[in-house]
């Protein structure tokens, strides 16, 4: 009666890298069992790692190659709970203790965490004997089902081209960009159609 799909995932990942397949890419939705109460709850989930290059390698890239890094499986998290209606999106670092601290985050659609998603823990990965960076999500399906699928939507085109804008800010260290995307949401600016961070910079006159 497992707790977790983590540990088969990666065992299915060190039977692979142990035969010389070094870029790795796998999957499994299954159900996982926890204590409800005087009972026994078997909510199900998706867990899904990544190793090795980020690129394949092909005729028209045929050495150009990057590693996977935690911005790749968060991309793979963004695309999938893109699918699902929502009022709310946000991130935050409260994850399970086999994540990298600093390389990991959690999921909350609508108040709810439904996916947590990171660097696997070096001190796991060493006891595994994983000589490679190891990255893994788990997606909690229970709470994400609550939410319907979002429905394509036809918007016109504006009848002015865009104007972009640079800003500059000034923000404590510990400041991160989910912080300052929230806050820009809640304004609500209907002539805002995007904003992402362009540069940081740290160092010379910019205090700490």
């Amino acid at each position: 009666m497992r707790t977790s799909l983590l540990p088969g995932m990666l065992d299915m990942l060190a039977y692979n890298l142990n035969r010389g397949t070094d870029d790795v890419r796998l999957f499994e939705a299954g159900h996982v069992y926890e204590a409800d109460g005087a009972g026994a709850a078997e909510p199900k989930q998706i867990c899904f790692a990544a190793t090795g290059s980020a690129l394949p390698v092909n005729v028209n890239r045929p050495s150009e190659t990057r590693s996977m890094s935690f911005y790749d499986v968060k991309g793979d998290v963004e695309n999938l709970l893109s699918s699902f209606a929502s009022k709310t999106l946000h991130y935050d670092t409260e994850v399970a203790g086999y994540f990298h601290p600093g390389r990991a985050a959690r999921a909350v659609l609508d108040g709810t965490v439904v996916a947590q998603f990171g660097q696997l823990h070096p001190d796991v990965a060493g006891a595994r004997k994983l000589r490679q960076d190891v990255f893994v999500a788990e997606m909690f399906l229970g709470p994400l089902y609550e939410h319907e699928l979002r429905e394509p939507r036809y918007q016109a085109l504006p009848r002015y081209p865009a104007v972009e804008r640079d800003f500059s800010f000034v923000f404590a260290d510990g400041v991160v960009f989910e912080q300052i995307e929230r806050a820009i949401n809640k304004l609500k600016l209907s002539e805002l159609r995007s904003f992402a961070p362009a540069e940081i910079f740290r160092g010379g006159n910019v205090p700490a």
